[in-house]
């Protein structure tokens, strides 16, 4: 979409499931680019003021120590955000999704990886060392302000699209959504590719699943430790 790098397993993964809508008489086009960078202020600024408001007033309990530092890190840049940047990241939102409506109109989906990149082990993207100690000290400290000062939201967000480069967008939009695992990395675990539907058109990627499906079922695959 104009500035995620994926991975070329991933990229493969895409190409191989639209080859395979192709093949089943589908007509298969080419759109523009929506976006040409990272559309990550308006997602991070509205992620953060909604956590916030959800786990704000659970600072200083006994579970507040159980909340992700991650989630802690965005509860406080959450509160550091004015009323003036949440109002200019929902005008960003509503562009955005006339934008993609824009697209839509002319196509009944819109295919795009799920994540850039194939499964990554268990825990890695996870905080570690000096940034999970980071993030909790900007918990404890209350530095929401001083964090936006600093650009904190946006650097937090862009690695966030590092690994997620599309399906936050559509969080914020609010067209329907989903992934479908139609491919497999080297190592056995699933690759999604993604499928958005113009807004409040979801039965559209309920029919769209169940052909894909039947034409290429995976229901049946397990990992090798499987407790079912």
């Amino acid at each position: 979409m104009g500035f995620a790098e994926v991975d070329d397993g991933v990229a493969r993964a895409v190409r191989d499931a639209v080859e395979r809508i192709a093949s089943q008489g589908v007509d298969v086009v080419e759109v523009p680019t929506v976006w040409s960078e990272s559309p990550l202020s308006p997602w991070a600024t509205q992620w953060a003021g909604r956590q916030a408001a959800a786990l704000g007033h659970h600072r200083g309990t006994p579970r507040w120590d159980l909340v992700d530092p991650g989630v802690q890190f965005y509860v406080e840049l959450g509160e550091g955000v004015s009323g003036a940047a949440l109002a200019q990241a929902i005008d960003a939102r509503y562009e955005l999704f006339a934008r993609l409506e824009a697209v839509l109109k002319d196509v009944d989906v819109l295919v795009t990886p799920t994540v850039a990149a194939p499964p990554p082990p268990l825990g890695s993207l996870l905080p570690k060392g000096a940034e999970a100690a980071f993030l909790r000290a900007a918990g404890r400290l209350r530095a929401g302000k001083l964090l936006d000062l600093v650009g904190a939201l946006p650097a937090a967000a862009s690695k966030v699209f590092e690994f997620t480069p599309y399906t936050p967008i559509f969080n914020v939009t609010g067209q329907p959504a989903m992934s479908v695992p139609l491919a497999w990395s080297p190592t056995g675990l699933p690759i999604g590719v993604h499928f958005v539907a113009r807004f409040a058109d979801e039965a559209t990627l309920f029919r769209l699943a169940g052909q894909l499906e039947e034409a290429r079922p995976w229901a049946h695959r397990r990992p090798p430790i499987f407790a079912g």
